[in-house]
């Protein structure tokens, strides 16, 4: 048995599966508590954007003609993910767990990625750590159920590592797929190329960088992004119609990161004060935690890790206010690089791990409750 423990595949495996277990246990106690008995069903995680996420599943996406009306803001949502669980859903006969499945296999995957990407720069011990400090982040509850961040962050990580294998197409077709799930999936055109760059000077140190047709291959990761735009054309007859229902639905529009900052420091005079500690707070916590940590980290990690990193921090905080930066954080996973490497010893790791599950804990049961968690 410990032979078969000791393979790297079967512990992780084993880490994955406890926190999958460990999530939906704690779902299904929260759900007896806080429902007074009331039967537990899949439907307690039909939450927030997985409406969206399984309406287009169903129906796809529609313009005026939406029922319910509100529907039509919907374009605003990538459509990858919502392919994926209609695809699901023809083994699952049902949309949310489909949903479920699809995002809890990605995570298994995203972990398994990610251990072997960072196993070609540190050792096994950083890699395991990384994969376990992004497993109990506070806001890791979102890989399990129906959004996009396992599957987004499995194509970003996947990619990155094919690219780090000088496997170039493989590395351009996930970061297409990338940009056709989230808007940031465009970040990984510009860091990808860095790391052809690199890559390719690496090998002809004397001669320097020399330029191979395998290059263009980079050109495919805009193409989700642009498939996006053409189904926003085909509906509204504008490529650019999820940006005006952003500002005019959301009021959410690209503005100087010092806007989204007052927004939240305002909210101290006119929110209650338990908003303060579920919205304005956490934003403004976890926003400058990224700031902090991506800045330390540039010179210990990959440039193109820090690329897109620094292109991911922009879109973050660089809004008309600040929403959802808590979830947003978990998908730059170069972060959990730099925490596996500041924190080898166990004195400053368990408690670190013990206080983001606590964390994790606190922001589930308010999500589960319905009650806004990011």
């Amino acid at each position: 048995m410990k032979k078969v423990w000791n393979n790297i595949y079967f512990k992780i495996f084993g880490i994955s599966a406890l926190f999958i277990f460990v999530t939906f246990l704690m779902s299904l106690i929260w759900s007896f508590i806080y429902r007074k008995g009331t039967p537990y069903t899949i439907n307690i995680f039909n939450l927030w954007d997985t409406v969206h996420y399984l309406y287009i599943a169903k129906y796809g996406y529609c313009t005026s003609k939406c029922i319910p009306a509100y529907e039509q803001f919907s374009i605003v949502f990538f459509p990858l993910y919502s392919l994926l669980i209609r695809f699901f859903q023809f083994f699952t006969h049902n949309y949310m767990l489909g949903a479920l499945v699809v995002s809890n296999v990605f995570y298994i995957l995203t972990i398994l990625f990610l251990y072997k990407l960072v196993r070609k720069d540190f050792s096994h011990e950083i890699s395991l750590r990384a994969i376990l400090l992004l497993s109990a982040f506070p806001t890791a509850y979102f890989l399990h159920f129906g959004y996009t961040e396992s599957l987004f962050l499995f194509l970003v990580v996947s990619s990155f590592y094919y690219a780090i294998n000088k496997k170039w197409l493989t590395a351009s077709l996930l970061g297409m797929l990338a940009s056709l799930a989230r808007i940031n999936g465009i970040l990984l055109f510009p860091a990808i190329l860095i790391e052809y760059l690199i890559g390719h000077k690496e090998v002809n140190k004397q001669s320097g960088i020399k330029i191979k047709k395998d290059i263009f291959y980079t050109v495919l990761i805009p193409i989700g992004s642009l498939l996006y735009l053409f189904i926003n054309y085909v509906h509204f007859h504008n490529p650019f119609q999820f940006m005006i229902f952003q500002k005019e639905h959301w009021g959410e529009y690209f503005s100087s990161p010092i806007t989204g900052l007052m927004g939240d420091i305002n909210g101290f005079h006119w929110r209650p004060i338990n908003e303060w500690l579920n919205w304005t707070l956490p934003q403004i916590i976890f926003a400058f935690f990224a700031v902090i940590i991506i800045l330390l980290s540039a010179k210990k990690i990959r440039l193109s890790y820090s690329i897109y990193s620094f292109l991911s921090l922009i879109i973050l905080v660089c809004c008309s206010f600040w929403m959802s930066i808590p979830r947003f954080v978990v998908v730059i996973f170069p972060i959990f690089i730099f925490l596996a490497l500041i924190l080898r010893k166990r004195r400053y790791f368990y408690p670190t791990i013990l206080f983001f599950i606590i964390l994790q804990i606190f922001f589930l049961t308010r999500f589960l409750s319905g009650q806004w968690a990011f």
